[in-house]
């Protein structure tokens, strides 16, 4: 038998030769029916046999259509092809959409996937919109984002690209445009807990839009406890609430703005000649802020043209002195340079309000302050610390009815270490009314004095607390000059050194305080000099024995027609006994309705 190579013998065959070639199945597999034969089973109890296709057709993504991810090919035509098949996911990538576009269905951003927003268009979203605190888009000059108000109230400026704890290179630049563009395409901002330096003031000019942070109660060892937007620069508005100028009516002022829990700042000291302001609120009704902190301007806050507008637990406060000129600053600004129908403010509450200056040298610095026309302006249970002024009030001086220096009121206020004066208010016009309702006033060293009145109209002071104990020799409690129809009424002012109520040349008033020194001895309770006219005096005066050296002492021949009332001046406490309750140009008055001319005096004289 011939012998037979293993190469020759014919193979064996099986069922598996009869199976299709394998780049024939490769192809048959890639094309859609071959989608429809694979199966696809999940692990557990109850998994139901499901093909392939099916499986992964419940994640569509921009990329099934083409996309392009560079940035710069067109995305566009990918766009509108994945929102035709229903909800759909942006996956990591950069696409350019070259115009304008509407996406109708639910989309959501997975992280670094970004839309390329050119100048000119605008995406419009009618759908949900799905992200994480991440950027999703990148606009240029006008390039613009437009939500539906309904289904996104609530969004981030990180969407816009803002960075947080970053200070460097171009991120404040980029911060300042991301909130703002958040701010105009969102009904609310959420800010995180961290800071958001800037290079550009924040305009905050969306009728009934909403800028919140974290919390304004920042400190370095807390940082992440608050949110924080930081200048850059000395010179420019931080945040400003309202538009750029007045829209011509009280009508079209903006309406329902609201901030909150916001850390305003700069990060160098501010430049003087700037008068740059840390929060600017004009031309808005009926805004909001709560929990929010302007730092380190020349005003912290600025009101002008605020029509029914509540600010609610903010603060001011200053810490560096500002460069380039004579410091100065202002915690809360209300300006009334313009009338109600002009743009001033109406209905302005500051509510359980805070000023502080901590500078080394407290030049020129109040912590409330109104001037010109302010009209309906309320500073409720206010608080000032370590100011030169605590309150000031300056009125335009008005010598006919203007309707502005009305109905200005300071109820529950406490001014506390301050230098010069804890409220001052002064040149109001004719038509003038400010009301002031139970102040504290705790003098620092060396205060002029707690309370001073000048040049006024229409000035009402009941209850409070004048207590003077801190101050100096130098300070009186409450000095009325150049006034008319002003009253004192029941204000306790306790310990006083000088002159504990000084009246000079008024005209109409009432002057009713609770006077007592219970450990130190004082001058006059209430010393009257100059015109002064038709004016009752009526305090109440008791202490420590010999506690001041007069009651009432007049010193000037010009006074008439006023009633100086001794019933209440206890003679124990003063030196002298009821010799000195009252005395006149160095003339002792001891008993009642003897005084000569048109002024009488009453009450008990003993």
């Amino acid at each position: 038998m011939a012998s037979v190579k293993i190469s020759e013998l014919p193979l064996a065959t099986s069922p598996l030769d009869s199976a299709v070639e394998m780049p024939v199945v490769q192809s048959g597999v890639t094309k859609r029916a071959g989608m429809t034969t694979i199966g696809f089973l999940q692990s557990g109890t109850g998994a139901t046999l499901r093909t392939a296709q099916d499986k992964m057709r419940e994640r569509c993504t921009v990329l099934d259509y083409g996309a392009a991810t560079d940035g710069v090919t067109n995305a566009r035509a990918a766009f509108v092809s994945a929102d035709a098949a229903g909800p759909f996911i942006v996956s990591k990538g950069n696409y350019l959409i070259s115009s304008g576009i509407t996406i109708a269905n639910d989309v959501t951003f997975e992280p670094n996937g970004v839309l390329i927003i050119p100048n000119g268009v605008t995406v419009t979203f009618t759908g949900y919109v799905s992200a994480g605190i991440d950027q999703i888009f990148s606009c240029t000059g006008t390039g613009a984002v437009v939500f539906n108000a309904v289904k996104n109230y609530e969004g981030y400026s990180e969407w816009w690209g803002a960075v947080a704890n970053n200070s460097t290179g171009g991120v404040p630049a980029a911060n300042s445009l991301a909130i703002n563009a958040a701010i105009v395409a969102l009904g609310k901002v959420q800010l995180m807990p961290s800071d958001y330096y800037i290079s550009a003031t924040i305009k905050h000019n969306v009728a009934n839009n909403w800028l919140c942070g974290a919390g304004s109660k920042w400190d370095s060892a807390n940082g992440l406890r608050g949110t924080r937007i930081v200048m850059m620069d000395g010179s420019s508005t931080i945040l400003q609430i309202g538009p750029d100028a007045n829209p011509g009516s009280i009508g079209l002022f903006r309406q329902g703005i609201k901030v909150t829990g916001v850390f305003v700042t700069r990060a160098v000291a501010p430049v003087v000649s700037s008068a740059c302001t840390s929060i600017l609120m004009q031309f808005v009704l009926e805004a909001y802020c709560e929990d929010v902190v302007g730092y380190e301007s020349m005003d912290s806050w600025q009101f002008n043209g605020t029509v029914k507008c509540l600010i609610n637990r903010c603060a001011a406060q200053r810490a560096s002195a500002g460069t380039g000129g004579t410091d100065s600053w202002k915690g809360f600004r209300v300006i009334g340079t313009s009338g109600i129908a002009a743009g001033g403010n109406a209905s302005l509450y500051l509510y359980y309000c805070h000023a502080d200056d901590n500078r080394a040298v407290k030049t020129n610095s109040v912590g409330f302050y109104a001037d010109g026309k302010f009209t309906d302006c309320f500073w409720l249970e206010c608080e000032t610390v370590s100011c030169a002024v605590g309150m000031q009030v300056i009125g335009n001086s008005a010598v006919t009815n203007d309707y502005g220096n009305n109905d200005l009121m300071i109820f529950h206020a406490v001014n506390d270490a301050f230098n010069v004066y804890g409220i001052e208010i002064k040149n109001l016009g004719v038509s003038a009314n400010v009301e002031v309702v139970a102040p504290y006033c705790g003098p620092g060293v060396a205060a002029t004095a707690a309370m001073r009145i000048a040049n006024a109209y229409g000035v009402v002071v009941t209850g409070g607390q004048m207590v003077m104990g801190i101050a100096t020799a130098a300070s009186a409690a409450i000095r009325v000059e150049n006034s008319v129809a002003c009253v004192i009424s029941g204000t306790l002012i306790s310990e006083a050194t000088l002159a504990s109520v000084v009246v000079d040349t008024c005209t109409a008033c009432t002057i009713a305080p609770v006077i007592k020194n219970s450990t130190v001895t004082g001058a006059e309770a209430v010393y009257i000099f100059g015109a002064t006219v038709a004016t009752k005096f009526e305090a109440t005066v008791t202490g420590k024995a010999s506690a001041f050296t007069y009651g009432y002492r007049v010193n000037g021949t010009t006074d008439a027609r006023n009633e100086y009332n001794c019933t209440g001046v206890n003679s124990a406490a003063i030196s002298g006994g009821s010799g000195n309750k009252l005395v006149r140009n160095g003339v002792s008055i001891t008993a009642a309705f003897t005084l000569t001319g048109t002024n009488t005096t009453s009450g008990v004289m003993t």
